[in-house]
């Protein structure tokens, strides 16, 4: 849908992404995303899932307004709001209109098919009527669930958050690192060889890496351990400053070296800047004590065998 409808509908959702550009935490200003160690991939920002949350939550506070009109369908911010929830996090990386746009074409699909679908009496079908009370308990449950969700984040909930996760806490270390990305295991070698003579590790960055910060000699800035893949924070953590990795990495792309040049401890977000990361967290946690709380009343008698495979 998005290659034939696509490009007029950024204009057409300009109504609806004003007065939202100023949601994100930082500055109010959309994160950018920060290129990884591994070729062609972005480090994601700290806590995609939260931000994706406060998307959602955007578009419910008018859930019947319409975003989109096309002929008899209208589309409103609630029905925005259900779709984003189910989008992958990490897409909030590219920002809210494209977050938006995701969600339209998912959206202009799906009513079209509905429509067809109509059209050919598939609302009367058994397979239909079995299928649509399965949705219907799952729609009564997340919104049970969701209200549960929804009152345990009190100001005060968030305020003695706050306090417990990230005052109280020591703040994360961040590592200043350089990365050089090759597919052959052979020049790898060879880069690392030269780099541990002396050679000038950016230098040798911009000839030889393939990663998008090639040009940028390597330079990942500083980052944290959470915002790197695992086996690449692994070496980028156990390195000193100064230090380079005494053999390249392989990933799932080619192979991977990397210079450490600093190492710091990040300061701590405001109650402002964290409050989405702490919303999200009252939220998982009340979800969590919700469903445990009614399974723990559940008893299950007259069980009937179940075939073994």
């Amino acid at each position: 849908m998005s290659k034939s409808i696509g490009g007029s509908l950024l204009s057409l959702l300009v109504p609806a992404l004003i007065g939202l550009a100023g949601f994100y935490p930082a500055y109010g200003q959309t994160p950018s995303p920060v290129a990884s160690g591994d070729p062609g991939v972005q480090t994601p920002i700290a806590h995609p899932e939260a931000l994706m949350a406060l998307v959602a939550r955007e578009y419910d506070k008018e859930p019947d307004q319409a975003v989109l009109v096309l002929g008899t369908m209208a589309i409103t911010r609630g029905e925005m709001a259900e779709v984003i929830r189910t989008l992958p996090p990490s897409l909030v990386n590219l920002g809210f209109a494209a977050v938006s746009l995701r969600a339209i074409d998912i959206l202009v699909a799906q009513k079209t098919f509905a429509f067809a679908a109509l059209k050919d009496g598939i609302d009367k079908d058994p397979a239909f009527l079995r299928r649509q009370n399965a949705i219907r308990e799952k729609a009564l449950a997340d919104i049970w669930l969701g209200r549960k969700a929804n009152t345990a984040v009190t100001e005060q909930a968030l305020r003695d958050r706050y306090t417990s996760d990230i005052v109280n806490q020591p703040a994360p270390v961040e590592v200043r690192a350089r990365v050089i990305a090759v597919e052959d295991e052979a020049v790898a070698r060879t880069i690392v060889q030269k780099a541990q003579n002396g050679s000038d590790f950016a230098d040798l960055a911009k000839q030889f890496s393939k990663d998008a910060t090639a040009a940028k000699g390597g330079d990942l800035g500083y980052v944290t351990q959470q915002a790197v893949a695992p086996e690449i924070a692994q070496l980028i953590f156990a390195l000193s400053p100064g230090q380079v990795s005494a053999f390249p990495l392989r990933t799932p792309s080619g192979y991977l070296i990397v210079k450490v040049e600093g190492r710091q401890q990040r300061a701590a977000p405001s109650f402002e800047e964290a409050r989405p990361t702490l919303e999200a967290a009252l939220r998982a946690d009340a979800t969590r004590n919700a469903i445990n709380d009614v399974l723990s009343h559940v008893k299950l008698e007259n069980m009937p065998e179940l075939p073994h495979r």
